[in-house]
């Protein structure tokens, strides 16, 4: 079923994760970022400890099911999988297969020096820019510093906003929408 808006749009999302380990098994989702495109507001859900996961991914997956079209960069190797593997641990649904775009494979097509997200920027030029964080802050927050958790979340915010822009910028070079 569609959700489309009122205007008769296809609801198109930006999603971004940060975790505190790139395998499912050893980390933890800290945050979310999910920025519709017919929206200024971009949507952070975070969890401060183990035990706030779970309303966390409840969140993720509400916010998830508003979405036709999603947008990530790298998502299909890893936001997406991340997500689904915490799902599972937590033995709850998956999220719903949708259609999805990856900029990350776009963007290999520019021949740049690294496709990682930092690079691409520079390049275009983009209006919003890499937040980074220092290595300190990612160990406070995945120990439950809020205050470490309030930069990943600006980082994440920053990431997401950027990957609508990105995909504003990329938009003719995508001739084809998978799941």
């Amino acid at each position: 079923m569609s959700k489309k808006t009122n205007t008769g749009k296809f609801r198109i999302a930006a999603l971004d994760i940060e975790a505190t380990a790139l395998r499912t098994t050893y980390g933890r989702l800290l945050c979310c970022g999910i920025k519709f495109f017919d929206e200024s507001t971009v949507h952070c859900p975070a969890a401060r400890n183990w035990d706030d996961e779970p309303a966390l991914l409840e969140e993720i997956s509400r916010l998830y099911a508003k979405m036709d079209v999603v947008v990530t960069y790298n998502g299909k190797m890893y936001d997406i999988p991340f997500l689904n593997g915490r799902l599972m641990q937590w033995k709850m649904p998956p999220i719903p297969l949708i259609k999805h775009v990856d900029l990350l494979w776009h963007a290999k097509k520019m021949r740049l020096v690294s496709a990682r997200l930092m690079y691409v920027e520079a390049l275009l030029d983009l209006p919003s820019s890499k937040f980074n964080v220092a290595p300190s802050h990612w160990i406070r927050a995945a120990n439950g510093n809020a205050a470490s958790l309030a930069k990943i979340v600006k980082h994440c915010k920053e990431d997401v906003k950027m990957t609508e822009e990105l995909f504003h910028r990329l938009a003719p070079f995508v001739t084809n929408i998978t799941r």
